[in-house]
């Protein structure tokens, strides 16, 4: 009985588990396919379904064969002023962050309306401070990297003693492995 009982324990915990790491929020990066390049940046779109992680992961396969014609590949989506220091240009070697972030994932497209065009560049005069809310569908953009659960970083400028993780302000790198732990904790707390 008391086995029946533990087996029974562990396999509620595992189904319990399963859950809460299907409903996690996995990040990637959005940017100009290779060939495409004009603008050189990039943005962090969240994503936490699995259909949408799912088609996300399924763009970076075909990406990376260099397929992507009659694929969903336009990532439509609301932006607001930032709150967090996870949107950042991760093609820029010093990570800049973003003034704004993506709110709310609507769709992958074929296409948007050319209002929705654009890149992270372009959005970055966006005030959205006064609770203020755009839309964007930028057309020569798609999702070419997963970041994971956590996108940390490791930002090493030439004749810099400055490193970066994710949320630091530019501080030395003993603490990398303390703002990395915060960062976790934060999340999970």
């Amino acid at each position: 009985m008391k086995l029946c009982c533990g087996a029974l324990l562990a396999l509620i915990s595992t189904l319990g588990l399963s859950q809460v790491n299907a409903a996690e929020t996995v990040y990637f990066l959005v940017a100009e396919p290779l060939g495409w390049v004009v603008h050189n940046d990039s943005y962090v779109l969240p994503l936490s379904k699995e259909e949408d992680i799912n088609h996300a992961r399924y763009l970076i396969s075909r990406y990376r064969l260099g397929y992507s014609e009659g694929d969903q590949t336009i990532v439509v989506a609301n932006v607001v002023a930032a709150k967090d220091d996870i949107n950042r240009n991760f093609l820029d070697p010093k990570f800049p962050k973003w003034s704004w972030q993506v709110s709310e994932f609507l769709v992958f497209s074929f296409n948007t309306p050319e209002i929705l065009d654009g890149s992270p560049s372009q959005l970055e005069p966006f005030d959205g401070s006064s609770g203020g809310q755009a839309a964007i569908g930028f057309w020569n953009y798609t999702i070419v990297r997963e970041l994971g659960p956590m996108p940390l970083y490791l930002s090493i400028v030439p004749g810099s003693r400055i490193f970066n993780s994710i949320g630091a302000d530019s501080r030395p790198t003993t603490f990398i492995r303390w703002k990395a732990t915060r960062l976790l904790r934060a999340r999970t707390g």
